[in-house]
């Protein structure tokens, strides 16, 4: 975690300043108004950040013969405290009333100043208007143009960033995932040699499908790239060589634009040629308004606005960008580079995954060949249990309805009887106002879901529903959801642990608590501490023996820091049964203001302040984690490496770790060991939608499955390598699948199932794809075009497959046979007409 440190090199501030006087030849006024008024790559803000490094609002700069004068708030007096006896200042306060127009008084000769011409804000309008002033921009340019030996340095780390960056891009816009949250991605991924947080897009990276061109800014100092590709580019080439050729210290830039002209014209190349410099601003000067080039001057050359390179001139033009050539992105050379090897990796996998299908087989027909029992219940049926009234004397009488919550039954007088209705036949109540008063009706549920969830059924029934009139009907309904929810509750079983030895070894103070259910622990704040054995907080104590898993997470402006224990049985905590306890350290209300009306060095205190909070934060949980790895057998999991989804009702990042998936910053907690797992399914891919399910079928069929929804489809690849390298079996459907009832039908017979191929039905079909190879092998000479052609043809193709054949879809009936036979036809039916798709 990098603090934000303002600091400004007093030697080199004096130094830049002295440039511009003697530059200029008289005093210079820069000035920058609110934040709301600074314009993005503005001449003011590009001459702060050449003296300090920084933009300071409503400041004023006055550099004359004599040590530098400055005008601002008196807010910023510990930042300029850097600056010592360099400079003088003069500080008004807005609390008190005044401004920086009132540096007027001090400002009585004609000034130099920039960037008029520029949007400046209404503060600097008026404060121009009451001085005398001259535009001195030419001269000031003159002067950015000629990089020292610092600025250069930043321009070669742009450089740097993006020439790794550039290829990345590339990948990113063929697979047809070039969007802003994957370029930034790769941006600020972790690069040796430059701290990539100081780098940003100077505008959204522009690009089309054998094209791309974007700028990058550095430590306030620009450059921009751009590249051609998948295709024969013989002739930019040549442009670019015969500018280099041109371009030497002391060559007039108006020479150099005319010559390329009349070079394009002589040979009839149509290209649009762009030479320009750039630096602390993103365009200084054209080469057609005609200057005299000097060492250390940096220029773009860019050719039809994507074809771009960025170069610093010493004894002649060195490439900041990459220097590469035409052959590097020819059709044959990218194919090889990308397609082929692409091609082989999928290979690959599909060859893994077909060892690990045919591994999982028969370590399945092992088991449940060694292991024969009678039909294995599932979902809902293992947990049914209802407690029936011995004879009628035990029905609780009376006129109103009553709630038996110890027995689980709804009472319903109907004529002169109370008739029970066990609350796992009542679907839902709901409350309506009649003229009479309210109206309870209650609805049941239909003898096929009754059967389904009981596991038997004598006879069908036709009652629907109960209406009621009463007086408390509200109460009554919300009686009957307790209830049901209290029922629909899973059972846990709270072991007796072990006793805590205690001995104290670590206190990690003032922390809170979160528990798989919310309890009262919420603005509970107290110390866990390491004891010989085991962790205690208040009164709740848990052993070592007792956990399973720990993961940690290093805090950010976004996320919270916390320690997080998985434990293998469920423990007490206020009376509830809980397999999870997080630790965590009370999050802090900070704000960022959008609305520009705070001030601006208050607010960089505050995020200062803010980031050495995190800072410490961070470095106690590295101190506990240290603790934890030295003193016991426990290895906690960094939850570093995430994607979006949605494991419960709205979408959360999901943590990758070695063998786990996880979320655990918001309740509930999920918490999935991948090793429980026997198979994985990608459901609904397809080319019209843009996000997808991930389904984890478990080992043990008694357990539903687990459902993580709405992954955007960019993470589709890099998902099915991630679980191909732990080893994990995986297929993909167009359809969504009606889990429960295949299950069902598998258990029914599991070894005729696994016999018959098991999930093998529902993996890709090989012999397509080879017949694929075959004709992209023969078609290995055509043109890029010719290719693209062929591949949307085949989508084309695909798509109006599963169109046509839509009438055939899967659906619930498919799986609702009595025998995994017919199971696998009506699966090999439904690969057949490609409904399955790997």
């Amino acid at each position: 975690m990098n603090q934000i440190s303002l600091k400004i090199d007093r030697e080199l501030f004096t130094e830049r300043a002295k440039r511009i006087y003697e530059a200029v030849k008289k005093p210079v006024l820069l000035m920058l108004g609110k934040r709301s008024d600074i314009k993005t790559f503005g001449r003011n803000s590009a001459g702060f950040n050449y003296l300090m490094g920084v933009e300071l609002t409503e400041t004023c700069i006055l550099i004359r013969e004599t040590k530098p004068l400055i005008f601002t708030s008196v807010k910023k007096q510990s930042i300029l405290q850097q600056l010592g006896d360099k400079v003088e200042t003069s500080f008004f306060n807005k609390d008190a009333g005044s401004s920086l127009l009132n540096c007027v008084n001090f400002l009585t000769e004609e000034y130099g100043v920039i960037g008029v011409d520029e949007p400046i804000g209404q503060l600097c309008e008026e404060l121009l208007s009451r001085i005398k002033y001259v535009k001195v921009d030419e001269s000031i340019l003159r002067l950015f143009r000629m990089k020292d030996k610092v600025e250069q340095d930043n321009l070669r780390k742009a450089g740097i960033i993006a020439n790794n960056i550039m290829p990345k891009i590339i990948d990113l816009i063929r697979d047809e995932e070039g969007t802003k949250e994957n370029f930034e991605r790769v941006l600020y991924s972790k690069m040796p040699g430059v701290e990539t947080s100081l780098a940003e897009f100077m505008y959204d990276p522009v690009f089309t499908s054998n094209s791309v061109k974007f700028g990058l800014r550095y430590n306030g100092y620009c450059i921009e790239a751009g590249r051609k590709f998948l295709g024969d580019y013989t002739e930019e080439y040549e442009i670019l060589n015969y500018i280099l050729d041109l371009i030497k210290p002391q060559t007039d830039s108006k020479y150099i634009v005319e010559e390329v002209e009349a070079y394009c014209n002589s040979l009839g190349y149509k290209h649009d040629v762009f030479i320009y410099t750039l630096g602390l601003l993103e365009k200084e000067n054209d080469f057609a308004e005609e200057f005299i080039l000097e060492k250390g001057t940096s220029f773009v050359i860019s050719i039809d606005g994507c074809f771009t390179n960025t170069f610093i001139l010493e004894d002649k033009p060195i490439f900041v960008t990459k220097r590469d050539f035409k052959e590097d992105y020819l059709p044959e050379r990218m194919r090889f580079r990308n397609k082929d090897m692409a091609y082989e990796r999928k290979l690959k996998l599909n060859d893994h995954q077909k060892e690990l299908i045919n591994k999982l087989i028969d370590d399945m027909l092992k088991y449940h060949t060694l292991n024969k029992t009678e039909k294995v219940e599932t979902g809902a049926q293992s947990k049914v249990k209802i407690t029936k009234y011995e004879n009628d004397a035990n029905i609780p009488r009376s006129n109103k309805i009553h709630l038996d919550q110890d027995n689980q039954y709804v009472m319903i007088p109907i004529g002169s009887f109370s008739v029970p209705i066990h609350i796992s036949l009542i679907k839902n109540v709901a409350v309506s106002s009649v003229p009479e008063g309210s109206k309870l009706r209650i609805n049941f549920k239909d003898s096929k879901d009754i059967r389904e969830y009981l596991g038997y059924g004598m006879f069908d029934s036709f009652l629907k529903s109960v209406s009621i009139l009463t007086n408390n009907s509200e109460s009554v309904q919300m009686g009957i959801n307790q209830m049901k929810r209290l029922y629909n509750k899973p059972e846990l079983n709270v072991k007796q642990t072990g006793k805590l030895i205690e001995k104290k070894r670590y206190v990690w103070s003032d922390l809170q608590i979160k528990v798989d259910q919310k309890s009262g622990l919420k603005k509970v704040i107290a110390d866990l501490e390491l004891h010989e054995n085991g962790f205690k907080y208040q009164d709740i104590y848990f052993l070592f023996s007792d956990i399973r898993k720990v993961f940690y997470q290093f805090s950010d402006f976004e996320k919270l820091a916390l320690v997080h224990f998985n434990l293998k049985e469920p423990i007490s905590v206020n009376g509830k049964a809980t397999y999870n306890l997080q630790f965590h350290r009370k999050p802090h209300n900070f704000y960022h203001d959008t609305t520009k009306r705070e001030n601006e060095h208050l607010e960089f205190l505050k995020e200062q302040e803010e980031e050495d909070r995190l800072f410490r934060l961070n470095k106690e949980i590295s101190n506990f984690v240290e603790k934890l790895e030295s003193e016991t057998s426990l290895k906690p999991q960094l939850l570093e490496n995430s994607f979006t989804g949605s494991h419960h009702k709205e979408n959360v990042s999901i943590y990758i770790t070695n063998d786990c998936l996880v979320s655990l910053d918001e309740h509930p907690f999920f918490v999935l060991y991948l090793n429980e797992v026997e198979i994985i399914n990608f459901e609904r891919i397809s080319f019209s939608t843009k996000t997808f399910d991930c389904i984890f079928v478990m080992k043990d069929k008694t357990k539903p499955v687990k459902i993580v929804s709405s992954i955007d489809l960019s993470h589709h690849n890099h998902l099915k390598l991630v679980f191909d390298s732990m080893n994990l079996v995986f297929m993909e459907t167009v359809v969504s699948i009606n889990w429960k009832a295949l299950l069902g039908s598998i258990m029914e017979d599991p070894i005729g199932f696994y016999e018959n191929g098991g999930w093998a039905e529902l993996m890709v079909d090989n012999e397509d794809e080879e017949n694929e190879e075959d004709i992209s092998d023969e078609e290995s000479s055509m043109s890029t075009s010719s290719e693209d052609e062929l591949e949307d043809t085949t989508v084309e193709s695909d798509d109006s497959d599963m169109s046509n054949e839509s009438s055939s879809a899967l659906s619930d009936s498919d799986y609702n046979s009595s025998s995994a036979d017919n199971f696998s036809s009506s699966v090999d039916n439904a690969r057949h007409s490609k409904h399955f798709k790997m």
